[in-house]
């Protein structure tokens, strides 16, 4: 799910899962989505997309419509509790990843530190919330329902 049609033609071109079946869809995160019946729902850079106050209702849908035992992969920046380290972090992303100045300044802005990633997810109801990857600002999140 996207709001851009261009990033799901990218990932749709990338991603081949073999006989996996895999159902791409453009979504406007900030009025709701529908989610049916996934074992799997990957969310990358979404935090970075949706209005902070509608994260958690964004969350509750994507929860209800995972099979139970289903789980949601969150890839997000995160910010440091240390502004020091946010600088570090920002500069490393700036000269590996993202050489737009003012997109890599944006996404450190609306980055959420990553004990708020958790709660949140926590708050969603889901029951095992885990960090399956970690480098510099970028991190991924497992939370099964």
């Amino acid at each position: 799910m996207d709001e851009s049609e261009e990033r799901l033609r990218n990932t749709r071109r990338t991603l081949t899962l073999g006989t996996r079946s895999i159902h791409f869809m453009n979504a406007d995160f900030d009025r709701g989505i529908v989610v049916r019946d996934a074992s799997v729902a990957i969310m990358a850079g979404t935090s970075q997309q949706v209005h902070p106050l509608r994260r958690r209702q964004l969350l509750a849908d994507v929860y209800r419509g995972l099979r139970d035992g289903g789980c949601v992969l969150l890839m997000e920046v995160t910010r440091s509790r240390d502004s020091l380290l946010n600088n570090v972090f920002a500069a490393h992303t700036h000269d590996s990843e993202h050489p737009d100045t003012f997109e890599t300044a944006r996404m450190m802005q609306m980055a959420g530190t990553l004990s708020e990633e958790c709660a949140l997810l926590s708050h969603s109801a889901f029951r095992s919330v885990e960090i399956f990857y970690k480098r510099f600002g970028l991190c991924g999140l497992i939370a099964i329902k």
